[in-house]
């Protein structure tokens, strides 16, 4: 009988070991798009060394997608088609910061090069319960991964060179986690530097999406971006470092806005409702070298909470958290009229750090393990309301 029995489980064991296999993609070999269409729940498609590719959808859940022999996605294929003479002469005009307005950027050309980038992705992913570890993703016309399904998992990614933010979760994504991902070098070139993020989680995103160990340095526009969240974010160990700026520390384009963690924004009525009832929390976070601010309120009127977060040598200011404004959104969609302003939500600072630079703090609660904080500035702030 208890032979059997054991028979019997080995059985099951190997019948289920056969419903998952590892698909292997080699450049000259299997390419990404027919490994995905093959994979089946539970496999796991190896990217062995460099590959070329053109966008990827991954609507599929719970596939795994990993590294070996350095994994590279070179996505420069996405651009194929494209205007390649207008997209340089952009370029150029980044780089040397020339206000050229993206070489007339109304014109019918421009407009058709940006609509063309627009679709062209490295990864969207729509599908749940995904795997992507260890690989670098790379030169794709648009986001290097755009992410809008849930209870995904991105582990020690590099995403470098896209035409637009590194990687982003919108419409909805929820529950998604980034661990020990790097972010660089990300420039919309078409757009002089407006969208391109280390990481954004924004436009309707969802609840539970959280960043670890993870580090956003030189991208055109801000290190992460939570305009127009619809869900609260977490932060952890992360760092924001020289946005808006290229290696050489030169300014990136002139739409860029630089800022290392830009922690809200609203686009109209439905963004503001939004925001009240979020509370995004950052800890063990630092700001670094960027271009406009550290840690930036940008029209949030939920609380937000740093604990032991250090901002360092930011251009414009360390701790950037007015008590009060006007959004143009607002004004434009009737929500407030006139001279009217609407009131941010409280940023709470436990522990953090201002060093080398001047802060905002008439919407923020410093608590007296602070540093850094001329007495001034903690005059003003709005923990003189309690």
């Amino acid at each position: 009988m208890k032979k059997n029995i054991l028979c019997a489980a080995l059985s099951l064991l190997i019948t289920a070991a056969g419903f998952s296999k590892e698909i292997i993609v080699t450049e000259g070999g299997l390419t990404l798009s027919k490994a995905i269409a093959q994979a089946k729940s539970g496999d796991t498609i190896i990217i062995d060394g460099t590959i070329s590719s053109n966008t990827i959808s991954l609507s599929k859940n719970n596939i795994t997608i990993k590294g070996i022999n350095d994994a590279t996605i070179d996505f420069s294929s996405t651009l194929s088609g494209v205007n390649k003479n207008l997209l340089e002469a952009a370029i150029r005009d980044v780089e040397t910061g020339d206000h050229i307005k993206l070489v007339n950027q109304k014109s019918e050309g421009m407009k058709a090069l940006r609509s063309k980038l627009d679709k062209c992705r490295g990864f969207t992913i729509t599908g749940n319960d995904n795997i992507f570890e260890s690989l670098v993703i790379k030169n794709a016309a648009d986001n290097g991964i755009f992410v809008s399904g849930s209870h995904n998992t991105f582990k020690n990614l590099e995403l470098c060179y896209n035409h637009d933010t590194g990687a982003q979760i919108s419409n909805g994504g929820s529950y998604n986690t980034f661990i020990g991902c790097y972010s660089h070098d990300n420039v919309d070139e078409w757009n002089g530097g407006e969208n391109a993020d280390g990481f954004a989680c924004k436009l309707s995103s969802g609840e539970g999406n959280v960043y670890e160990d993870c580090i956003a340095a030189y991208n055109a526009d801000d290190g992460w971006d939570l305009f127009g969240a619809h869900g609260s974010v977490t932060l952890k160990n992360c760092q924001a470092n020289y946005s808006g700026l290229t290696n050489e520390g030169k300014r990136i384009g002139w739409y860029s806005n630089g800022n290392g963690f830009k922690v809200g924004g609203l686009r109209g009525k439905e963004d503001y409702t939004f925001s009240k009832k979020l509370h995004h929390t950052l800890t063990d976070c630092k700001a670094t070298g960027n271009y406009a601010n550290g840690f930036d309120c940008n029209n949030q009127c939920g609380p937000v909470t740093l604990t032991h977060c250090v901002a360092d040598a930011n251009k414009n200011e360390n701790f950037h958290w007015p008590k009060e404004g006007t959004p143009s959104s607002l004004r434009k969609d009737g929500t407030i009229k006139g001279r009217e302003t609407v009131t941010y939500g409280i940023l709470y600072l436990i522990g953090c750090e201002s060093l080398n630079g001047r802060n905002d703090l008439r919407g923020a609660i410093p608590d007296a393990d602070c540093k850094g904080f001329t007495q001034g500035e903690i005059k003003n702030s709005r923990a003189q309301e309690q």
